[in-house]
């Protein structure tokens, strides 16, 4: 009787534990690898690459707003640079 009990309790347990396991809600993968903002197939280097060209476009937008007056040469450098930053980026996000 005590190993019928036993045998009995043990697929009790195991029957609950995969029907718990079955209706519990499934994680979706996304295939994000944890990075939230970039799409799967930017790796490290890419990141590295796009944040080191917003440091130098935001330092060169300081720069160019640091006296007040904005030249044509100066706006012609800092299209060119929002131009070579959003192309890094689209680049990096095709993948």
């Amino acid at each position: 009787m005590t190993k019928f009990t036993t045998v009995a309790v043990a697929a009790l347990l195991l029957a609950t534990g995969i029907g718990a396991a079955e209706a519990a809600p499934r994680h979706k993968f996304d295939g994000s690898r944890g990075q939230h903002g970039y799409s799967k197939g930017v790796n490290g280097f890419e990141r590295a690459a796009i944040r080191r060209s917003a440091a130098r476009l935001a330092a060169l937008r300081r720069q160019v707003h640091a006296d007040g007056r904005v030249t044509i040469y100066e706006r012609l450098r800092l299209r060119q640079a929002t131009t070579r930053h959003a192309r890094l980026v689209r680049q990096a996000h095709r993948g």
